[in-house]
């Protein structure tokens, strides 16, 4: 499920039990006074609201004028509130960010299956993860619509977007001075920077485009 469905899910469900006022299972059944009614059935109502704006914001990343339609301002507000649905130029660092969470384990401890070692280096080489992270991308239209937009900047903030992708990564145990999620091991940033150097090549590859040819990508 997508998180605008599951929220929409858990909304309906808090909505129907607060009207209805009464849970029942083969082992529990109990009522519910007015308070909690009204209280499941605001936060039911809230709940299935904010799936609906996640929808919308979903449909402008994916659209042929993401980012770019008529109502700038309920645009801007969408992607403020889901950044993961933003086509804004810095989405690019969100977007590295989540290819990274997606193919770099986190590292949490030194003991075997807590972190991104040198073998797991060598195997996400092999792989040709990078290659996969560029093939996904091809497909994913919030992607391409980042790019349309990166070109529209100024040549400085354009150039100066890349040099902050390009060293999107955590920083190693060592850097931080302790062990935690918030750090990486040695290969585990090697991969990351791995990833972040990828996407923004490409970044870079696509904006010599024009973007009749970047339209013609959208799937």
């Amino acid at each position: 499920m997508t998180f605008p469905v599951v929220i929409a899910v858990i909304g309906a469900v808090l909505f129907l039990v607060g009207l209805l006022g009464v849970v029942r299972s083969e082992r529990l059944q109990f009522e519910m006074s007015r308070g909690p009614r009204c209280a499941a059935i605001i936060t039911g109502v809230l709940l299935i609201t904010i799936s609906g704006l996640a929808f919308y914001a979903s449909v402008i990343a994916t659209s042929p004028n993401g980012g770019m339609t008529s109502d700038g301002r309920v645009v801007a507000m969408l992607q403020t509130v889901f950044p993961s649905y933003s086509t804004r130029p810095d989405a690019l660092l969100t977007l590295i960010r989540e290819r990274q969470r997606e193919y770099v384990r986190e590292s949490t401890g030194e003991e075997e299956g807590q972190c991104f070692t040198s073998d797991d280096l060598e195997e996400f080489q092999r792989s040709g993860i990078t290659h996969t992270v560029i093939q996904a991308l091809r497909q994913d239209n919030r992607f391409i619509n980042i790019v349309r937009n990166i070109k529209k900047l100024e040549p400085v903030a354009r150039q100066d977007l890349l040099v902050a992708a390009r060293n999107i990564a955590k920083p190693t145990w060592a850097q931080l001075g302790k062990i935690s999620s918030k750090g990486q091991t040695v290969a585990g940033r090697q991969a990351e920077l791995l990833i972040a150097e990828t996407v923004s090549s490409f970044v870079e590859e696509l904006m010599q485009q024009s973007d009749e040819e970047l339209v013609k990508m959208y799937r």
